[in-house]
């Protein structure tokens, strides 16, 4: 027996007809679909839905799907556009030059501030007092 999520993906995928579903599913499926009414209203949706896209008929002029089959054909004829070499080359490294820069900064004011940056910065006391302040 086919869970409900099984049935509902079949449903989506081959529709409410089960001729063009997998011959391995079809009798589970009938068999889930007299047990469970949540599989019956899906099913019937399905067939809605199936119905809908039967009768569907597009009211476009030919000039409106002569432009959709040039579209079509273009987009098939043409390649997509390659990314630019630079982002190919540095893109990948960007991470770990953020990562970089943010310990070299972070590190030279550690270093400015520890040792009394030539700005006037705090002296060997007031570092002695800052530590002893976080432990």
């Amino acid at each position: 027996m086919i869970s409900l999520s099984v049935f509902r993906r079949l449903l989506d995928l081959y529709g409410a007809n089960l001729a063009r579903w997998p011959e391995s599913t079809r009798r589970s499926a009938r068999r889930l679909r007299a047990e469970s009414t949540e599989a019956e209203r899906r099913w019937r949706d399905a067939q809605h839905f199936d119905r809908c896209l039967h009768y569907f008929d597009p009211q476009f002029g030919p000039s409106a799907l002569a432009r959709v089959r040039a579209g079509v054909l273009q987009a098939t004829r043409d390649p997509a556009p390659r990314p630019f070499m630079w982002r190919m080359l540095f893109q990948p490294l960007m991470a770990e030059a953020a990562l970089f820069t943010t310990v070299a900064v972070v590190g030279l004011t550690i270093g400015l501030f520890v040792t009394g940056n030539p700005f006037g910065g705090a002296g060997d006391a007031d570092v002695i007092q800052l530590i002893s302040s976080i432990e």
